[in-house]
Order: structure tokens, then C-alpha cells, then sequence
């Protein structure tokens, strides 16, 4: 761990002096132990202590990316070990006040990141994927956690910093609960409040974003699995797009499709 950590600071060092052409540099050479030192290096950015209870990291690493991201639709999924050291680099300058800049990443990224730290927290979790019934069949990322407790998933949204809850029930949901109630009674919340507006002030109506809790794909990496509201999402219907062409999410989807499916 203290060579990972050494790493690191190293490489703060070179940024300091020489910009983020260095850290570039590094990109070619990373592999997945580098990686792993990242995610460690972050994993100790937060500052949280080793024996803090595995309940509270999914909250405290959703947080942390939050804090020290810059979401960004139009910036492509981070494909390479160069755009990897560059987001973790970017992100290590800001924790450490080095930079009042934060890297630019795009909500799968961020999902991809949450991921990984959840991972070295040593709290099970997957990505998941929420599509709407419109032309294209747009699609926004998200994080599921597992309760170790109640063996319950429970929904985050790492690029607006919320998790997705109950408010009556007193209760956090996950992607199959909300999909089978047809989003009924379901809030985002963040640690102090449960309000439409933490998702609205991101720039996504609250109608918009309701319109996505209708068919969620989670990537499970050993039982994938695709939760669908018949009602509201028909998998074999096709949906006109812009061009005129009329095609089915099985059509455009063809492999999720093949997953296993739950029906509500």
C-alpha cells in the first residue's frame, strides 16, 4: 500500500512541474496493477478510516466522486489506461488542492469509478443501466450496492450525487423495486433530504427522469439481468427515430435481450 501510495505522489510531483503532459505520458505504461494503485490512491484520498462500517462507504465514495468530478455528456467512456490515469491524476490534484479543476467524465465513467472503489472497499456492486421508450433508446448509468445485512440492492447515481429511496417507507430501493412499482412513491435523496430538485438542478426534468424506470439492465457480473415494465416498455414494438427508420429495443439491443428477464 505505501509504495502504491508513493507512486502516486510522484506522479502529483511531476504534474506540479511539468503539467498534465507527464501524466499523458504515463497512459501507455498502465496497466491493471497501475490501475489498482489508483483506485487505491483514491480509495485513501478519502480519508475515511480502514474499520469504518461497510454501510456507510457506498454513501461516502458516491460523495467522493461527486465532489471531485466534473460530469460531462459529451465526453466519451474512458476506453484506455491514458484517459484512466488522466481522470485519476486529474482527481488526485483536486482532493489534494493542488488544482480547482476536476477532471471532465461522463456518467458511465463516473459509474465505472464508484464501481471500482466499492470494490477495494470490499462492498459488492454493480453497474446498472436504465433505458427510456423513445427514439434511440437513451440510456443513463448508475450504481446498485448490496446491503450485506438485508441482502437488499439499493440504487445511486453517482453524477448527480443522490440515492434512490422510500421516503414514506423510511426505505432505500433498488432498480428492481422501483421498476415493479412503476416508480411510485420514489425520490432521489442525498444525506440531508429527499427532493425532486436534487435531480432537476442537474439539468433533467423529474418527468424526464421517471420516463427511465421502466426497463434497467443490471450488469451482474455473474447473473446479468434485465428488469421490464411491460406496460410501459415493449422490447419487440418498434419506435420511429429521427430518420424515419422504425426499430425495436431487441432489434438495437439484441444481446441484452438475450439476458435474463424479469416481467412486471
Amino acid at each position: 500500500m505505501k509504495k502504491h501510495i508513493i507512486f502516486w505522489v510522484l506522479i502529483l510531483g511531476a504534474v506540479g512541474l511539468l503539467g498534465m503532459i507527464l501524466l499523458k505520458s504515463y497512459g501507455a505504461q498502465l496497466d491493471s496493477e497501475r490501475m489498482n494503485q489508483g483506485v487505491d490512491a483514491l480509495f485513501m484520498a478519502t480519508n475515511m478510516p480502514a474499520d469504518t462500517p461497510a454501510a456507510q462507504w457506498p454513501d461516502i465514495i458516491r460523495q467522493f466522486v461527486a465532489a471531485h468530478v466534473q460530469i460531462d455528456q459529451t465526453k466519451p467512456l474512458n476506453g484506455n489506461s491514458g484517459a484512466w490515469v488522466e481522470t485519476i491524476g486529474g482527481m488526485l490534484l483536486h482532493v489534494n488542492k493542488h488544482s480547482q479543476d476536476r477532471p471532465a467524465i461522463n456518467p458511465a465513467t463516473a459509474a465505472q469509478l464508484m464501481g471500482l472503489m466499492l470494490k477495494r472497499a470490499g462492498v459488492e456492486a454493480r453497474i446498472v443501466e436504465l433505458f427510456r421508450y423513445a427514439p434511440g433508446f437513451p440510456s443513463t448509468p448508475m450504481v446498485e450496492t448490496k446491503d450485506a445485512d438485508t441482502g437488499q440492492w439499493v440504487l445511486h447515481d453517482p453524477a448527480r450525487d443522490v440515492y434512490w429511496a422510500n421516503p414514506q417507507k423510511r426505505e432505500r430501493v433498488g432498480l428492481e423495486t422501483i421498476v415493479r412499482d412503476r416508480a411510485q412513491n420514489f425520490m432521489p435523496c442525498n444525506m440531508t433530504t429527499c427532493d425532486w430538485a436534487l435531480v432537476s438542478q442537474t439539468g433533467v426534468t423529474p418527468q424526464d427522469m421517471m420516463t427511465y424506470f421502466v426497463l434497467g439492465v443490471a450488469y451482474d457480473p455473474t447473473d446479468p439481468v434485465m428488469f421490464v415494465n411491460n406496460e410501459q416498455f415493449s422490447l419487440t414494438s418498434p419506435v420511429t427515430g429521427t430518420n424515419g427508420a422504425a426499430v425495436s429495443f431487441c432489434q438495437v439491443q439484441a444481446n441484452l435481450c438475450a439476458l435474463r428477464k424479469v416481467d412486471y
